[in-house]
């Protein structure tokens, strides 16, 4: 029958055919049949309904949430698009994403899942909800789109939002394809305020070079290159790349978390956040909300904790907590859990914080202080202060990841406790409570003794 055909259109179907084998070594000839030409009109048929499913709003944006591994409360979560069509039912997103992102209109969708997850967040905060960071996808079409800042910032700002209220992620494959021009854009988008994230880390090639070149806050582990294979080896590269992103000091998450077993060889390795559908399947907003409220990192089951506290000495202070982190989730926790107990103030390096100290140092009562930080470390910043004896009655407590060497050094420098990440919350509630009270204590029965030998002489 291919006499009837046209030129163009025979070799059109003789591309479709070898697309089939692409990649695939060793496989030579490949043969254009029914399946191939269903596929195409499947295709073209969600090509041609597209615009409209934007216009009449048939996509949906889901959330699957992020847990802290430690307290298994919900810390985050990703937003992810669902499409609803009215006669071919619900679709599954591997059918349309790489299509979208090979005609373009990927940026279209992203457009509206950043639109539709502000909405919601600026919902949440109207209503006093716990409000964790969301993350939304960033294509490289986004990225390559010299409006894209522009468009993202817009819609921040349209919903009364911060850039730290949703965090980007960039899959690593699009940082291999063109690094240079990504990082800088990524740079920019930090210098807005975003958290990055590497979404699908080990389903790329990067090197080790080049990953400590990149601009990225959070690691994204791709479980799937040791899904079902839990042996040595794949405990050895897990372990590596976790230690790797700790020592670079990169949050981690681990996503496609299916097991028991995974999350038990997670929590050894020191992970910091998991998803996957152990915990949670992707869920529509209304659901997610629920699940918000009852389990947020943010509630921390703080009313519980306060109930255990004895000491009624421990109230809300007029004094302020300085809390001193790069990342955001890190500063919001602390933040989050001490806000009913002080004034809480945030700063991202030692730099910023040092003239926070210099202006306010008699109101603040406690410093939470990181250690690896851009512009100014912890430890330059503790060499800073221990320099001036005016700042010897502020209590330094290091918040950072574990190690002798980090804790020796710390104490050295004048920290008055060292508490290790990921937080254990009712552990760190009683350091700081223990702290802030001696330290409290202390400068009340100084100011008795120089108060007594005044009236003495």
């Amino acid at each position: 029958d291919g006499t009837k055909m046209s030129m163009h259109a025979m070799i059109n179907r003789a591309i479709l055919a070898v697309d089939t084998i692409r990649g695939r070594y060793g496989r030579y000839m490949a043969y254009y049949d029914k399946k191939i030409w269903e596929k195409q009109v499947y295709e073209q048929e969600i090509l041609n309904c597209m615009e409209d499913a934007i216009d009449k709003e048939q996509f949906k944006v889901y959330f699957q949430p992020k847990y802290d591994l430690n307290s298994e409360k919900v810390a985050g979560a990703e937003a992810l698009v669902r499409w609803v069509h009215p006669e071919k039912g619900f679709m599954n997103p591997a059918e349309f994403i790489p299509l979208f992102e090979t005609n373009g209109f990927i940026t279209e969708l992203d457009k509206f899942v950043w639109d539709k997850t502000c909405e919601y967040i600026e919902e949440w905060k109207r209503k006093g909800y716990p409000v964790v960071p969301i993350s939304v996808n960033v294509s490289r079409t986004d990225i390559y789109n010299p409006d894209f800042m522009d468009i993202i910032m817009g819609i921040i700002k349209k919903h009364g939002l911060e850039p730290e209220n949703i965090h980007l992620e960039i899959t690593e494959t699009a940082y291999t394809e063109n690094p240079q021009q990504i990082i800088e854009v990524v740079k920019k988008l930090k210098l807005l305020g975003f958290i990055i994230e590497m979404d699908d880390f080990g389903s790329g090639y990067s090197s080790l070079n080049m990953l400590n070149e990149l601009p990225i806050d959070i690691l994204k582990l791709d479980m799937g290159f040791v899904q079902g294979d839990l042996s040595t080896n794949s405990n050895n590269i897990l372990s590596f790349i976790i230690s790797l992103a700790k020592w670079m000091d990169y949050a981690v998450v681990a996503e496609g978390i299916e097991t028991e077993e995974q999350i038990q060889m997670l929590r050894n390795m020191d992970c910091n956040f998991v998803q996957g559908y152990y915990f949670a399947k992707p869920l529509p907003p209304e659901e997610f909300e629920k699940h918000l409220i009852e389990h947020s990192i943010l509630n921390n089951d703080m009313e519980g904790l306060e109930m255990n506290f004895s000491d009624a000495t421990f109230r809300k202070s007029p004094g302020t907590m300085l809390i001193v982190d790069d990342l955001v989730l890190n500063r919001k926790i602390l933040s989050a859990s001490f806000s009913r107990y002080f004034k809480t103030v945030e700063k991202e390096n030692g730099a910023e914080a040092l003239e926070y100290i210099k202006d306010h140092a008699d109101e603040i009562d406690v410093i939470m202080l990181d250690l690896v930080m851009p512009v100014m470390d912890g430890f330059t910043l503790m060499k800073q202060l221990k320099m001036e004896n005016k700042y010897a009655h502020i209590p330094i407590i290091v918040t950072s990841q574990g190690g002798d060497k980090s804790v020796e050094k710390s104490f050295a420098l004048g920290a008055t406790d060292f508490v290790e990440k990921p937080y254990n919350p009712r552990i760190i509630m009683h350091r700081v409570q223990n702290v802030v009270m001696a330290y409290k204590n202390a400068r009340s029965e100084a100011a008795a003794t120089n108060e007594k030998n005044d009236s003495v002489s």
